[in-house]
C-alpha cells in the first residue's frame, strides 16, 4: 500500500479543521487541511483521512497504521518515507 500526505488551503471560515500550517506549495497564508490518502500499489484508492490544517506529518502515521491492519487485516507493516526537494 502507498500513502501520500498533502494539504490544500481555504478561503472560508467555517471549516473546523481549517488551521494555519507548514504549506507543502509555499502558497498564502491561509488556513489549510492536511488529509492522506492510502492507495493499493496499482493506485487504486482504498482510504482518505483529513486532518487539521496544522497538523505534523509525522503525527498521522500512527493512525494510518492503526488503519491499515484494523481495516485491511494487515499483521507486519515496513514504513519507508520520501522526501521530494
Amino acid at each position: 500500500m502507498l500513502y501520500d500526505l498533502t494539504s490544500t488551503w481555504l478561503t472560508g471560515r467555517r471549516c473546523e479543521l481549517a488551521a494555519r500550517g507548514h504549506s507543502r506549495d509555499g502558497k498564502r497564508d491561509d488556513p489549510q487541511i492536511v488529509f492522506g490518502l492510502i492507495c493499493s500499489a496499482q493506485g487504486c484508492p482504498l482510504a482518505v483521512e483529513v486532518f487539521a490544517g496544522n497538523t505534523g506529518d509525522p503525527a498521522t502515521v500512527a493512525a494510518q497504521v492503526a488503519k491499515l491492519r484494523e481495516r485491511f487485516g494487515i499483521a507486519h507493516v515496513a514504513w519507508s518515507a520520501t522526501v521530494a526537494c
